[in-house]
């Protein structure tokens, strides 16, 4: 449900919540959850939004190429600049790890290997443009409660409708 929440506010609505915690969730009875505090939101383009669609794509398809390119039109790396082409192929392949394949579960292993892959050596050579400022902290938030939750699924099932909406889907 949070999950859905979360995708079908960016790619559907072009906006999502920056402040995720369970002091903005009410859990309830049927497993329906009402979302509250709308006070820090980022507003997305149709472009930018089609943009990182394409981007989250190429990492579930394993498309290196693209998703290199896309580091670049997303402004993930600052012109000219150097980076670390398979550091930066492991940071978002791990921020798309519960959508990549079959079952997943949110686990304490999964949240500490993000604390390794966004530590500052590991990030060194990347650059957050404003569109995914909060991306990160709206990650690590939703695969927090998620842990917390012991959220366990086939998401890949449900965030392919999310990332296959445009006309480009593969």
């Amino acid at each position: 449900t949070i999950a859905d929440f979360v995708f079908d506010s960016m790619v559907v609505h072009l906006v999502y919540n920056g402040d995720p915690h369970p002091g903005n969730y009410l859990f309830h009875g049927d497993g329906s959850v009402t979302f509250l505090d709308f006070g820090c939101v980022k507003r997305f383009t149709p472009e930018a939004m089609g943009n990182l669609m394409r981007f989250f794509r190429s990492i579930l398809e394993e498309d290196r190429a693209t998703h290199d390119e896309y580091v670049k039109i997303l402004g993930l790396v600052r012109e000219g600049r150097d980076w670390d082409k398979d550091q930066m192929w492991t940071h978002w392949r791990y921020h798309l790890e519960p959508y990549w394949a079959g079952d997943f579960t949110f686990t304490e292993d999964y949240l500490a290997r993000g604390r390794v892959v966004m530590s500052p050596a590991n990030t060194k050579d990347m650059n957050l443009p404003p569109d995914l400022l909060f991306f990160t902290r709206i990650t690590f938030g939703m695969n927090a409660i998620s842990q917390k939750l012991g959220s366990a699924g086939n998401f890949n099932k449900a965030a392919r409708r999310h990332f296959y909406r445009d006309d480009d889907a593969a």
